[in-house]
């Protein structure tokens, strides 16, 4: 697994000489920026007003930067890397942190491999400066030490530098000039009075390549620049792309509400026409609501040096919580670097990070991957059918499973959170990371016996994850003791077996694809396909196909597929049962015709190929046949005589023939 992408990002910074101006980009993890300081080495100060720029992709252009007032310039940045990385700081607040704790790479992949720019190097250029003379500082910092790079701006001077794995906290320049020589150290390269040619400075950062790699590649934590007079103001005015959407949610938990912008521009959230202190940026989430909140308007001003946007407002609607099917709630706990068997032991975990609800018992990967977290996944699942149920979980990385395996009663939370009153005993467990569903016995990962489960009643059921870098995900299946489907092929606890606290207050489910009814021969396939658009959160529901009223098991796709249809299927009703937070939705219902089969085979000529100088010819039906007539008085090959052997066609299953001829001429059909 891999360490998070990192933040990328620009920002202008404080010049000790009030007749400077300055802008600058840093590298950093979770607050990037780019920033520009006084050309007095002995002032630098890291800086706390940031212009984010996304770590992925690696390369790319910024928007118009800030200066160090704050001002809309119209300077940007071209940057080419091909990796990134960022501290893992649970929060990073400082200046000196804004500005070290975070890098774009070069990562040459494999050690050795072609010198190409963003492999072996990193490219940035500043664009749209005045006619002039600049000061550039390079700030250099890795994830690993004694990577080894050079560093040029304007191409004056080339410094040479093994870099430090992290700050500090002390800023040492970079003053050897031979080439070859990297000693270790420094951590920036000051370049002063670097002319600007054709409105530009390249900054280019060259990797000592060397087998093994060291440090995993080489990095740069920002790039300042500082100019005696101001910079052309931007000339590109913002806009709001996408306007934040009303919600609603359960009293007790935030809200989150979003813009997309476009253009240079600053933001301010407001709520009920009042600025929301520090709330600055593309999302804002709201403190743990209370009744009260409910019918507040959100609204976002965006605005640059040119115009100024006003959203309109997003009314934000807090409801009670009441049981929902199909789901289960994920409570999310950034910064965590403990293990998950420390963390489940903490008395109190704190109010979490982020909390979203998942359709069934599945917790899907981090979109992008997120690191170093802990999360729950929580409800109440219900059996359809009583018996014996194993229990699997499977998951990246450590995960661990409870159950409270006594039926909730009306009014009692009955869901075992290991920091409970006795904690509880995990029924299933996985270590490692990234198995499928193991048999009973195995391992850990499936309860050793099973569990009496009632059909309707509930049963409080929390999966604990912990992730640490790379991909992550969670998933719950059960099986009944006498079911005897593979392990491996099973699927996780179907949304309409899982329930949690939620509200549909500011949820809506509309339909948009009916199954529609199907027409076929027997022994054909028929596919039904269903589609439902949520708001605010798209895409979050589950599905249940339905034959004759009754749930099919399994079938919680998007598409639902009859295969080989039998005269004895002719009139059975399809449908599908959505769950949304909106409520439970069901589609119109599909009809599937079959009628006889009276129609003869027809055959397909397949593929002509050479093997050795014979040319063989593939001829497969679009329907099984009787295989005893395959023979060869009921086969004709024009242009010569040809001999055949039996064999199952691999793309539809039906029988067919290869046919290894005699007497034919490449070139011919």
């Amino acid at each position: 697994m891999v360490a998070a992408a990192l933040c990328a990002g620009l920002l202008f910074g404080t010049t000790i000489n009030s007749e400077a101006a300055s802008i600058g980009a840093s590298f950093v993890g979770r607050d990037p920026g780019f920033s520009m300081l006084s050309t007095d080495v002995a002032g630098v100060v890291p800086q706390s007003s940031w212009n984010n720029v996304p770590g992925e992709p690696f390369s790319g252009t910024t928007p118009s930067l800030f200066d160090n007032t704050g001002g809309f310039t119209d300077v940007k940045l071209v940057y080419a890397a091909n990796d990134s990385w960022h501290s893992d700081t649970a929060t990073i607040v400082t200046p000196d942190d804004k500005l070290m704790k975070g890098i774009q790479k070069m990562n040459p992949d494999p050690d050795l491999g072609p010198i190409v720019n963003g492999s072996d190097r990193m490219i940035f250029t500043i664009t749209n400066l005045a006619a002039g003379n600049y000061n550039v500082l390079v700030y250099l910092a890795n994830n690993g030490a004694g990577g080894e790079m050079s560093v040029n701006a304007g191409g004056a001077i080339t410094y040479y530098v093994s870099e430090e794995p992290s700050f500090t906290g002390t800023y040492t320049r970079a003053l050897d000039t031979t080439p070859g020589v990297y000693p270790v150290g420094a951590n920036y390269a000051q370049f002063d009075n670097v002319p600007s040619t054709g409105g530009a400075i390249v900054v280019t950062v060259i990797k000592n390549i060397v087998n093994p790699q060291v440090a995993d590649g080489g990095g740069v934590a920002a790039i300042q620049i500082t100019s005696a007079s101001t910079f052309p103001p931007n000339t590109t005015p913002s806009s709001i792309t996408t306007p934040p959407a009303s919600t609603g949610v359960l009293v007790g938990t935030p809200a989150t509400f979003n813009v997309v912008a476009a253009g240079p521009a600053k933001i301010q959230w407001q709520k009920n026409g009042v600025n929301i202190p520090g709330a600055t940026g593309t999302s804002y989430t709201t403190p743990a609501t209370v009744t009260g909140d409910s019918g507040a308007a959100f609204r976002v001003i965006v605005y640059n040096n040119i115009n100024t946007n006003t959203s309109p407002d997003a009314i934000l609607t807090v409801g009670s919580p009441q049981l929902t099917q199909g789901f289960m709630t994920v409570q999310q706990w950034n910064g965590v670097t403990v293990t998950l068997d420390e963390f489940v032991a903490a008395a109190d975990p704190g109010a979490p990070t982020l909390v979203y609800f998942v359709a069934g018992a599945n917790q899907p990967n981090s979109v992008p991957d997120a690191s170093n977290f802990a999360s729950s996944m929580a409800g109440w699942i219900s059996p359809t059918v009583s018996g014996d149920y194993y229990f699997f979980i499977r998951s990246d990385d450590a995960s661990k499973l409870y159950l409270n395996a006594t039926a909730a009663v009306s009014g009692t939370n009955s869901l075992p959170f290991p920091w409970s009153a006795p904690a509880p005993t995990p029924i299933a467990e996985e270590f490692g990371c990234c198995g499928p569903f193991e048999e009973p016995g195995v391992g850990t990962e499936t309860t050793a016996t099973p569990i009496s489960l009632v059909a309707g009643k509930l049963y409080g059921m929390v999966a604990m994850l912990k992730e640490g870098g790379g991909g992550d995900n969670v998933q719950v299946a059960w099986r009944l003791s006498t079911d005897t489907t593979p392990a491996a092929e099973l699927k996780p606890i179907a949304p309409g077996n899982t329930y949690t606290l939620a509200t549909p207050l500011g949820q809506t489910a509309n339909i948009t694809t009916q199954p529609a009814s199907k027409t076929v021969q027997e022994a054909r396939s028929a596919t039904f396909t269903a589609a439902v658009v949520t708001t605010p959160t798209a895409g979050l529901s589950g599905i249940q196909w339905l034959k004759n009223g009754t749930p099919i098991a399994g079938a919680n796709a998007a598409s639902y597929t009859v295969t080989g249809a039998t005269l004895a299927q002719n009139g059975e009703q399809y449908s599908a049962r959505f769950y949304t937070l909106a409520g439970v939705t069901n589609s119109a219902v599909a009809t599937l015709t079959v009628i006889p089969d009276t129609f003869p085979p027809v055959a397909l000529a397949g593929a002509i190929t050479t093997i050795g100088g014979a040319i063989q010819v593939g001829v497969s039906f679009d329907e099984d046949v009787n295989r005893a007539t395959l023979v060869a008085g009921n086969f004709t090959l024009n242009g010569g005589a040809g001999t055949f052997t039996l064999a199952t066609n691999s793309l539809n299953s039906y029988a067919g023939v290869v046919l290894n001829t005699t007497g034919l001429a490449p070139g011919g059909s």
